[in-house]
């Protein structure tokens, strides 16, 4: 990912990683195409819309497929 790339793993608040995401909006916009990016949690979104991206992904298909099912096990264990 883009932060394993600047050298700055998981940082995602990092200064080096936050103007990286700039320079990345600023590129699209220079180039009229939207900017979009992956996070990991819905509560990365806003940040991201504020900082200028058009469109904000939000997990994987395998993030959301564990998160699932962690949920369903545990809503199950529940009744035994």
């Amino acid at each position: 990912d883009l932060s394993a790339a600047l050298g700055c793993p998981g940082q995602l608040d990092s200064q080096i990683y936050l103007e990286a995401l700039d320079h990345v909006v600023e590129a699209a916009r220079d180039a009229s195409v939207a900017a979009g990016i992956l996070v990991g949690d819905v509560e990365n979104v806003e940040g991201h819309l504020d900082r200028g991206f058009s469109f904000v992904g939000v997990a994987s298909d395998s993030a959301l497929l564990r998160r699932g099912a962690t949920t369903a096990a545990r809503g199950a264990s529940r009744r035994n």
